[in-house]
């Protein structure tokens, strides 16, 4: 291989011997030893790999920097210097060089390209890599390690997509909100009037059981309403005292809903009472991603993807490394546990239970293709996923499992090829919690003994007209306005007549707590009740804020929730 420029090269003006693109001073020697040793010492010393190939195809001379792109050790360079080139590959990228790189090098005398580098150990990298053929037949083959760089740029994509479909589910949020705001105006007159005709109408005619199941489906339209919201709304991660029975069925009747008939969803509650301090948007966003991965697991085929609910104590775990002496509240003390059968299932373990305390367990299970055991410790990876860039983006699962750290619960999970995934989920209940809730379930029966005067604020016509009647019904005197202003100038036309205002949230001009605010200033004990779509607990913290919003109702309202609302307006005189 000739390395160096040979005499007689075209000269410049300055003597200076021309050699490709670069420049050789003609009064150097480039033959002899010396310069030869200055010159590989250089090549020693670039951060790029060389490497040059005699005309026979052996690898006769590489530099420190080739061998740590190609993860040769140091002292096993003999092994393939002198050997055929295409050896410091994998056979697979040996079989890449022989279809793709060997035919355009032949073509065009060059070859240069980003790709994976394939190690004989397996090691992985990206590199640039290129071939240069010289005039008698060596080659010369540089290569870069850009692996820093190709891993920031994906990871800079991942974090693209992590932010578009933050934002996708954002604006779907807010697209979900206005809907709700309308359908459950829409809800309210009909359940409203549905309980008209449900109260007059004779308990033993047919209209009367007509008027009962419009009820109920009002009652079921408004809970896949809620966990359309719950779904989509972004979650500030405030706990509060959950039902999860009532999650799990609202979310299975929302599944029920929307999925294909081919998919059956059974739901199996076993007798007991469930309450767990959580996140509620969290916990049905939980929910919500491994049903829908489920459905995805099962596809297009007839299967079944069942959802439970039970009571379960501590001594009845039969896997000594679940149980531990006391709630985990770090995340990287979390310990995972991977294990393979023999007739191949594997079963994925996260987290422990507390000796001390008892748990909900809730099971997620499917009839689909199942996981399979190599890349189950993989799939609770942000951005990992085995679907097209269009069907996922990878965060489902690894949601799933920020949702369970925080609220510090077990899992395992176990999965069998073609045989469907099991999701099994401890999530500990603490006893001061479960009496807390128990206290809250005390039914109030009080209502209003006297009749009372009240000004209804609502812009939605319909929902005007039902709320009238129902206050009417209840004993009670009305006057009607439909906007804030309209509300706030009778007030002040009509000091002293109102002994409560009744007013929705959500209205052009000046919303109703703004038209509390307002009011308030010139009638400080005028009690306000807020009508809204938003959740319970933004309206708590309304309350908790505005002390002369007595209470709150969310949308769509029925007579007993409007009675104990207005009994509240007054326990404190």
């Amino acid at each position: 291989m000739k390395l160096f420029a040979k005499k007689g090269q075209e000269k410049d003006k300055n003597g200076t011997r021309k050699q490709g693109g670069g420049f050789l001073y003609d009064k150097i020697d480039y033959d002899s030893f010396s310069s030869q040793q200055h010159l590989l010492t250089a090549i020693e010393g670039l951060r790029d790999g060389i490497g040059f190939i005699d005309a026979e195809g052996r690898l006769i001379y590489m530099n420190k920097a080739f061998c740590d792109i190609h993860e040769i050790p140091s002292g096993k360079e003999q092994a393939v210097l002198g050997k055929p080139w295409e050896l410091v590959y994998s056979v697979k990228g040996q079989r890449q060089i022989r279809d793709h790189v060997l035919p355009h090098l032949s073509r065009h005398g060059e070859w240069f390209g980003e790709s994976i580098v394939e190690c004989q150990d397996g090691t992985l990298k990206y590199a640039e890599l290129s071939l240069t053929r010289l005039d008698d037949g060596s080659l010369v083959g540089t290569a870069r390690d850009v692996s820093d760089r190709v891993r920031a740029e994906k990871e800079n994509e991942a974090l693209q997509k992590q932010i578009f479909q933050s934002q996708k589910m954002e604006a779907i949020g807010r697209l979900a909100s206005g809907i709700a705001h309308d359908f459950n105006n829409i809800l309210a007159s009909i359940m409203g009037y549905a309980e008209f005709l449900y109260e007059d109408l004779s308990p033993e005619s047919a209209q009367h059981g007509f008027a009962a199941r419009i009820r109920q489906a009002g009652i079921q339209a408004r809970y896949l309403v809620d966990q359309i919201m719950n779904f989509s709304r972004q979650s500030s991660g405030d706990r509060d005292v959950v039902d999860f029975a009532n999650l799990v069925s609202d979310n299975a009747l929302l599944l029920k809903s929307t999925l294909s008939k081919t998919t059956r969803v059974e739901l199996d509650v076993a007798p007991g009472k469930y309450i767990l301090y959580g996140n509620t948007t969290q916990l049905s966003q939980l929910l919500m991603n491994l049903c829908l991965n489920a459905v995805d697991a099962i596809g297009e085929q007839h299967g079944t993807l069942s959802l439970s609910l039970s009571p379960a104590k501590p001594e009845d775990f039969d896997d000594e490394a679940l149980l531990a002496d006391e709630l985990i509240t770090v995340r990287k003390d979390y310990e995972h546990h991977f294990e393979t059968a023999e007739d191949g299932t594997a079963l994925y373990t996260l987290g422990t239970v507390c000796r001390s305390l008892p748990y909900i367990r809730l099971v997620v299970e499917d009839t689909g293709g199942g996981i399979p055991a190599e890349i189950m410790e993989q799939v609770f990876d942000p951005f990992f996923t085995t679907k097209s860039f269009d069907k996922g983006s990878g965060l489902g699962l690894s949601s799933v499992l920020g949702i369970l750290i925080g609220h510090q619960a077990a899992m395992r999970v176990r999965s069998t090829a073609q045989a469907g995934t099991r999701f099994e989920m401890f999530f500990p209940v603490q006893d001061d919690v479960i009496r807390g809730a128990n206290h809250g379930d005390v039914s109030v029966t009080a209502t209003m003994q006297d009749e009372i005067s009240i000004l209804l604020v609502e812009d939605q016509d319909s929902v005007r007209e039902m709320l009238t009647y129902m206050l009417e019904r209840m004993g009670h005197k009305v006057y009607a306005c439909e906007n804030g202003l309209e509300a706030i100038d009778h007030l002040r036309e009509h000091p002293d007549c109102y002994d409560a205002v009744l007013t929705d949230y959500t209205m052009p001009y000046v919303t109703g707590l703004e038209l509390a605010q307002q009011a308030h200033e010139d009638f400080p004990k005028l009690p306000f009740v807020l009508l809204s779509g938003y959740s319970q607990a933004k309206l708590e913290d309304v309350l908790a804020e505005y002390p002369y919003v007595k209470a709150s109702i969310k949308k769509p309202v029925d007579k007993a929730t409007l009675e104990r609302a207005l009994v509240d307006c007054f326990s404190d005189r």
